[in-house]
């Protein structure tokens, strides 16, 4: 089938050679052709974009606003096929404006666009590339209100809209070069018009796990984006969050609640995990870390403590971290007994270190030492980069509100139970010794 009859005659070939001449210099597609010898050529992507159209008038229409460049041109909109290799105005964008565009998360639709680009899902969307703004690539030289250094949680000083915790694990191959060599200057996080961007500073490629920003991509939840050097990636976005939180208030507690998975980032440098890769799980790549958005986890401790549940009641008071003398001490607040997994305080008492600890209410027990932990980091020094990596896994505390998990429950994990959260020991410690002091009924495993 000719071109011509595609567009609705031959009169309009004019417009499809002049949409092929006005195509910017390098705009290739990065995937293969059909027959798999190599990228996709500008013209070839002009004719798959004009069959989208239908109609010929959108051809001359589209003619039109690629020619005068004006923002104030009409939409042009064009059927959306489930087989698509990629949306209409990403190959429009590259073909017209940004020959180095790489996905649809760098684009955003103006104001005045009627049909724009918002799910995968929908059957049609505005192509007019003057419809569209590239967000700019973070660079090192902006001003970053996070960067997470490999090694090194981050904290929260200048964060407007939350905090991070990080752990992480041994690298798989003892014989392997430091992960810190590849790592280079680790990952940044930019906090930008209400969105949280991740930009990869690494000399290697980051990759991400954000249930918010694969949401607004309409991927599944579990999806890891691979990020390169120099690219950086949309990961939370507050007007997403805040409309989801609305119609999950209007379905209930459980709903709501459910959204506290949507408050965390997971990012692993140089190696990669999930449905593509031989690491199923983050904990099993070399070096990584986990944020926190404390910002929204916020909203939805109000939205859930205006709805209220058997659960959420029961809380009460919740829990207190006292530092008192080189320890970290937890104390049940609550008016029910809260569960409690630290590997530090496991280890001092000659645990298991995936143990689970129930507290009844006004008990207490020390969950971290710093002296403990310092005579494991000397040892581990000696052992070399991997021993004392893997240290991380002491610094966390994991804390679970009224149910508990682990072989003594049907919950196996702290994720099952219906109020939970994770403690970076670090932040215990700022509380300092003036936070409280520690109370006099100490709580054993037995309790």
């Amino acid at each position: 089938q000719s071109l011509a009859s595609l567009i609705g005659g031959a009169p309009h070939s004019s417009s499809v050679k002049r949409l092929v001449s006005l195509v910017r210099p390098g705009a290739v597609s990065p995937g293969l052709d059909a027959s798999g010898s190599g990228s996709v050529s500008g013209e070839k992507l002009v004719k798959q974009l004009v069959k989208r159209l239908r109609r010929p008038e959108l051809v001359k229409a589209l003619e039109r606003a690629v020619s005068e460049a004006s923002p104030h041109s009409g939409c042009v909109t064009a059927a959306v096929a489930q087989g698509d290799p990629e949306p209409g105005h990403v190959t429009a964008c590259r073909l017209w404006r940004w020959p180095d565009l790489q996905s649809a998360q760098e684009l955003r639709p103006l104001e005045n666009c009627q049909m724009p680009y918002t799910a995968r899902t929908q059957t049609e969307l505005c192509v007019n590339p003057q419809h569209y703004t590239r967000l700019p690539l973070c660079s090192p030289a902006q001003d970053p209100v996070l960067v997470c250094r490999p090694g090194t949680p981050a904290g929260s000083s200048g964060v407007g809209m939350g905090s991070a915790s990080s752990a992480g694990g041994p690298a798989d191959d003892p014989n392997a070069a430091s992960p810190s060599v590849s790592i280079g200057s680790g990952v940044g996080l930019y906090y930008v018009n209400g969105e949280v961007h991740v930009e990869c500073l690494s000399d290697s490629p980051i990759f991400v796990q954000s249930p918010n920003g694969n949401l607004r991509q309409n991927w599944h939840a579990a999806t890891v984006c691979r990020i390169p050097p120099g690219c950086n990636l949309c990961v939370f976005s507050n007007a997403d969050f805040g409309s989801q939180l609305r119609q999950s208030a209007q379905q209930g507690f459980d709903e709501v609640y459910a959204l506290t998975k949507m408050c965390t980032i997971r990012i692993a440098f140089v190696k990669g995990w999930g449905s593509d890769y031989r690491r199923q799980l983050v904990t099993a790549t070399p070096c990584w870390i986990e944020v926190h958005l404390n910002g929204p986890l916020l909203w939805l401790d109000q939205v859930l403590a205006a709805i209220g549940s058997p659960t959420y009641v029961s809380i009460g008071s919740g829990v207190g971290l006292y530092y008192v003398n080189g320890e970290v001490h937890v104390e049940c607040l609550s008016d029910s007994p809260i569960f409690v997994q630290s590997p530090n305080g496991n280890l001092r008492q000659n645990w298991h270190a995936a143990t689970v600890c129930r507290i009844p209410p006004g008990c207490n027990l020390c969950v971290f030492s710093n002296a403990d932990f310092g005579s494991q980091l000397r040892q581990s020094a000696q052992q070399g980069f991997d021993e004392v990596y893997a240290l991380t896994k002491m610094c966390t505390i994991r804390i679970a509100f009224v149910k508990g998990w682990g072989s003594d429950y049907r919950r196996q994990l702290v994720t099952a139970t219906p109020c939970w959260r994770g403690a970076p020991e670090r932040a215990a410690a700022l509380a300092g010794p003036g936070a409280g002091s520690s109370p006099t009924y100490v709580c054993s495993s037995m309790s």
